[in-house]
């Protein structure tokens, strides 16, 4: 194929030229028009989002409103109440002996053979009432020995009553829990 120039040089780097300069119009004017659409959106979002908000506090004041007169008010009531119920629990809570602990030395001491029946501990004096059962003598006179050297109790007191059988005891033991740490 032949290739025919029939333009001289400079009306065709005139031409070429007029080309770019139309085409990078084209661009502006594109880039324009899309600066256009989206600054238009972006001012109907903001438009509707401030009204949105203005609904939003509106709909937030009127319900703080509706709260403080009629259900609210009994809610904050409530509220209140268990607060108290709970700070007074609190208090209580912190006045009494964790006995988790003071259980868990306590089942060392016991002999073997010995079944605990009952236990009860006062919380104000923090006297301890056990009730049992013991196979013999001996295995209650050492119960009551670990209990005294333990440290952790006093006044420990075994009615003689609960002695008078050889075996098979049935004993009942008073005493003071004092914690020595």
């Amino acid at each position: 194929m032949i290739k025919l120039n029939l333009l001289p040089p400079l009306k065709k780097k005139a031409l070429h030229k007029k080309r770019s300069l139309h085409r990078a119009q084209r661009m502006v004017f594109y880039s324009l028009f899309a600066a256009v659409v989206i600054f238009t959106l972006l001012w109907g979002n903001n438009f509707l989002i401030k009204e949105n908000l203005e609904q939003i506090q509106e709909q937030k004041q009127s319900a703080k409103q509706i709260f403080k007169t009629s259900e609210g008010g009994i809610l904050d009531q409530k509220i209140e109440k268990y607060n108290t119920q709970v700070k007074d629990l609190y208090g209580k809570l912190a006045n009494y002996t964790k006995y988790s602990a003071m259980l868990a030395d306590f089942a060392q001491l016991v002999p073997e053979g010995i079944q605990i029946t009952y236990w009860g501990i006062d919380n104000q004096t923090k006297n301890i009432e056990l009730r049992g059962k013991a196979p013999t003598r001996d295995n209650l006179v050492n119960f009551k020995k670990n209990l005294q050297n333990d440290g952790d109790y006093a006044s420990i007191d075994i009615p003689i009553t609960s002695f008078l059988q050889k075996t098979d005891l049935d004993f009942r033991i008073n005493m003071a829990y004092t914690p020595s740490s």
